[in-house]
């Protein structure tokens, strides 16, 4: 009798093991719903920095300065000065310098970006009476920053040296010293203004195009990052989940065994025997359907030859389940280095190996991948190896970039 509870003590035991592999494989099929819908990589998340080369950036600037001798500035999205040349003393020594003076800049830019929301350019003269033209710079249809050549004066157009005295006056400025300055600001006809705002238009596009390229290039590397994250993530419990569901189909299978020896007669042990068999079959289905929906090829090994592989590697490779199950994984290496490095025990047994390649797929033609190995169970590696195969191409064209919200464990 003391056998017979044991034996059904174990049972419950694997019951409860069963509940909490259901539980973590709808767990991880959640988690994986939330990290392909995350939305793609917004630019004001971005510092300037990382949007936008500023030394590339100023050596634009800069020839386009020399090019056209009028000051230019850039600016990022919130109105912050980013760099500067050609700035006349007018700005320099006097508008920057008095507090009254510079918030009316800022409070002109401020005014500037709002307008730049609606248009590429516009055209104003800032509350210190100075003309410019602003330029917008913009990444995935936003304005990140604003170019801004200012400083000066239309052909067409008399000074209001009242104006400059009143301000003087009011700001406390050297009238003599500000006048002189007001004096220096360069004069263009409406032509050259023209021209110039053409030629500034130009160095926008440039900056904008740079800025979108190392955005691309950065978005790249962390989806890169990401995926490998996710991917060994995924493969691990794909491991972890096998490994139960084999524990438990071998414990049900000798306990099942045991049980109808000894309690043929008895129908609560059948029926608690016919629960458990059915909730393995349910962890199953909720496994197989795992394995099909995960955005990578997944594979078993086992005597070097492939006992599984789900729809996934289908895709990816050109080969059905069928062509693929009992065949050599060295089918699809294009390198055959790469065999000894993926599947060397001396490698499996200490690490989870990656790899980035390129595979051979059914009609021939070559696919860049990431392929993972790793043992089923490194204390008896005959149990086989799992391989993981994800197809960069497809990773980049069809999802946005994966950031993890949730721990997983």
């Amino acid at each position: 009798m003391s056998n017979m509870s044991d034996s059904l003590k174990q049972i419950e035991e694997l019951i409860e093991q069963n509940k909490n592999l259901e539980r973590r494989n709808e767990e991880l099929k959640n988690i994986i719903e939330v990290n392909l819908a995350q939305p793609g990589y917004d630019v004001y998340l971005a510092s300037f920095n990382d949007i936008i080369d500023v030394s590339e950036a100023e050596t634009l600037i800069v020839k386009f300065y020399q090019y056209n001798k009028i000051p230019t500035a850039l600016y990022d999205h919130k109105g912050k000065l980013i760099f500067s040349v050609g700035w006349k003393h007018i700005c320099r020594q006097f508008h920057q310098s008095h507090d009254d003076t510079k918030k009316m800049c800022e409070e002109s830019l401020g005014a500037v970006n709002k307008a730049l929301d609606k248009k590429p350019y516009y055209l104003f003269q800032c509350k210190n009476g100075i003309n410019a033209i602003a330029i917008s710079i913009e990444i995935q249809n936003k304005h990140v920053a604003t170019i801004v050549f200012s400083q000066f004066f239309y052909k067409d157009e008399t000074p209001d040296y009242t104006f400059f005295e009143q301000k003087a006056l009011v700001h406390k400025f050297d009238p003599q010293a500000y006048l002189a300055a007001v004096k220096e600001i360069p004069i263009f006809s409406n032509e050259e203004i023209e021209h110039i705002m053409q030629n500034a238009s130009f160095v926008a596009e440039m900056i904008s195009y740079m800025g979108a390229k190392n955005l691309e290039l950065q978005g790249n590397s962390k989806k890169q990052v990401n995926n490998k994250m996710l991917l060994s993530t995924l493969r691990d419990k794909i491991n972890e989940q096998e490994k139960i569901i084999k524990s438990l189909l071998d414990n049900i299978t000798k306990h099942q065994k045991n049980v109808e020896e000894n309690t043929l007669s008895k129908p609560q042990f059948q029926k608690q025997l016919k629960r458990l068999t059915e909730r393995l079959d349910r962890s199953e289905i909720v496994l197989n359907s795992l394995l099909s929906s995960i955005p990578l090829g997944i594979g078993f090994i086992r005597s070097q030859v492939f006992t599984y592989v789900n729809d996934q590697m289908a895709k990816i490779t050109g080969y059905s389940a069928k062509d693929l199950i009992g065949r050599d994984p060295e089918l699809l290496l294009v390198y055959p280095e790469n065999y000894k490095r993926l599947f060397s025990e001396n490698n499996l047994m200490h690490k989870t190996n990656s790899l980035e390649t390129q595979i051979k797929m059914k009609d021939g033609k070559l696919t860049n991948v990431i392929v993972f190995t790793a043992l089923l169970n490194k204390s008896n590696p005959e149990e086989g190896i799992a391989l993981s195969v994800l197809d960069i191409a497809v990773i980049q064209e069809n999802y946005q970039e994966l950031i993890f919200t949730k721990k997983i464990y």
